[in-house]
C-alpha cells in the first residue's frame, strides 16, 4: 500500500531516472566545416577554432578540456586541407609547400620529429609498425602513428615526462595522423596526444574519424563554386 500521491516507490525511481536522461548531454555531436566542405562527429562540449589561408590551407581544430598528461593541459584534434603546389607561410615565417600527400608525409616527418621518431603501433607504442594504407568516408588515405620525444622549457607543467638519459624535461609524443587526398589536395585528421594522454581521448578521436564526410574537394571547390553561382546571375 502506498501513501501520499498514491504512486509506488519504483516508479518514482524511474521517473527520475528518465529525467537525468533525458538532461544528459549527448556524447557526441556534428560538426560541418565553415567552408561546408566536410562533416564529422565530435565529443559534445569542446572548442573549436578555425584558421585558414584563403585557397591554400585550413585548419580546424576541436579542444577539450583540461588534462594534466596533455602537453600544456590541452587534449585537441585537428582538421587540416592542404592545397597541392600551393605555398603556406607558417606562423613562425616559415613556408610549407607540398607536390603531394607522400611529399606532405615525407616533409613533415623529417621536419616536425626530425631523425629520432618511431612509427608504431598506436595500440601498443613499444611496437613498430609501418605506414598504411586505409579507407577514410570511402577514399583511399595512408595512416600511421609517431613517437617522438623533445626538449621543452624547465618551467613547463603539464604532459612532460624526464628523459632518464639526459635528465631532461620533454615531450613524449604520440601523434597519430591520417591523410586523404583529394584531386586538388589532402585532407589531414590529426590526434597530437602525449605517450601517457593518448588512451584518455582515443576513441573519441576514432568517432571523429570515422564519421568524417567529405562534401567537396577542399574549402576552395565551395568557393569557387560560390563565385561561378555569382557570376552567372
Amino acid at each position: 500500500m502506498t501513501k501520499g500521491n498514491g504512486l509506488p516507490p519504483w516508479y518514482i525511481l524511474l521517473i527520475g531516472a528518465f529525467a537525468v536522461a533525458a538532461c544528459s548531454p549527448p556524447k557526441y555531436v556534428p560538426y560541418k566545416s565553415i567552408h561546408g566542405d566536410w562533416t564529422t562527429f565530435v565529443p559534445w562540449g569542446w572548442n573549436v577554432m578555425t584558421d585558414e589561408e584563403k585557397g591554400t590551407f585550413t585548419s580546424t581544430n576541436f579542444i577539450g578540456p583540461f588534462e594534466p598528461e596533455f602537453f600544456l593541459g590541452a587534449p585537441s584534434f585537428s582538421v587540416r586541407w592542404h592545397a597541392y603546389k600551393r605555398a603556406h607561410r607558417l606562423p613562425d615565417g616559415l613556408v610549407e609547400y607540398y607536390e603531394t600527400a607522400d611529399d606532405y608525409i615525407r616533409q613533415m616527418l623529417r621536419g616536425v620529429y626530425g631523425p629520432q621518431y618511431h612509427l608504431v603501433d598506436e595500440g601498443n607504442p613499444a611496437r613498430e609498425a609501418p605506414i598504411s594504407a586505409v579507407k577514410v568516408a570511402g577514399r583511399s588515405a595512408k595512416h600511421f602513428a609517431v613517437l617522438s620525444a623533445v626538449p621543452v622549457p624547465p618551467k613547463t607543467q603539464w604532459g612532460t615526462s624526464i628523459d632518464p638519459d639526459t635528465n631532461r624535461i620533454v615531450n613524449v609524443r604520440l601523434h597519430e595522423y591520417l591523410v586523404v587526398p583529394m584531386e586538388k589536395g589532402f585532407y589531414v585528421l590529426v590526434y597530437p596526444a602525449t605517450l601517457k594522454g593518448f588512451k584518455l581521448y582515443q576513441q573519441q578521436f576514432n568517432a571523429l574519424v570515422h564519421g568524417f564526410t567529405t562534401l567537396q574537394d577542399g574549402p576552395q571547390a565551395v568557393a569557387s563554386a560560390a563565385a561561378a553561382n555569382a557570376a552567372s546571375r
